[in-house]
């Protein structure tokens, strides 16, 4: 057996399929396609890690096939059970800085994927900057989680492209005065109005639904 055959023993075990295991790791599928049909010996070692965490096993495992690695993680595991112990899916979501005008809005220019729980319905996130969303509990260099749709609610948080840049704002619609304005939770903060042309430099990229926050 080689690294695809193990793969593809443990999508079998697991009951997955390659899109579901796209889903779940945040390779895109056409990788994952390339990955079985080059059947290369030059893989890329951090694709090949992402596979190993979502079957909960070693990138040494898959590699070389020693099954000593693959216990030794599974007994780890079974040290930890106990009934108010649950395990917790995760899934990767690329930190990406989104540009309108392509395919795929959200595949900008991608610095890293995060992991986060597979709970969180998102298509990509991005780094707050500043603490003008406290109010949502947002602070500066929090990783904000965001579902692509192109319009929000007046007040919920939005990713939100402005003049080639991409703002995590309130968004607030006024149809009748033909006006977008945009709003921190700042105290005494001026919100930003937009209206006429302005308008066509501005779009709703998605909606922030969860934020991942370290300890400070």
């Amino acid at each position: 057996m080689d690294i695809y055959d193990r793969i593809e023993l443990l999508l079998k075990k697991s009951g997955l399929n390659r899109t579901r295991l796209c889903e779940r790791t945040g390779i895109s599928y056409n990788t994952m396609t390339s990955l079985f049909k080059r059947r290369s010996k030059n893989v890329d070692l951090e694709t090949i890690r992402k596979i190993a965490m979502c079957f909960n096993t070693t990138l040494e495992y898959l590699i070389t096939g020693d099954e000593s690695y693959l216990e030794r993680r599974r007994s780890d595991a079974e040290k930890l059970a106990a009934p108010n112990i649950f395990t917790i899916e995760r899934k990767s979501f690329p930190l990406s800085a989104p540009s309108p005008g392509k395919k795929d809005e959200a595949a900008g220019a991608i610095e890293s994927y995060i992991e986060s729980g597979t709970a969180v319905e998102a298509d990509f996130c991005m780094r707050a900057s500043g603490d003008g969303l406290s109010n949502a509990r947002i602070m500066d260099r929090d990783i904000v989680f965001v579902k692509k749709q192109n319009y929000v609610r007046n007040g919920e948080v939005a990713a939100v492209w402005v003049n080639n840049e991409t703002l995590l704002r309130r968004v607030y619609y006024y149809p009748e005065k033909k006006q977008i304005v945009l709003q921190t939770d700042n105290v005494g903060g001026e919100p930003v109005v937009y209206m006429g042309d302005e308008l066509n430099r501005i779009r709703v990229l998605g909606k922030a639904v969860a934020f991942q926050s370290d300890v400070k």
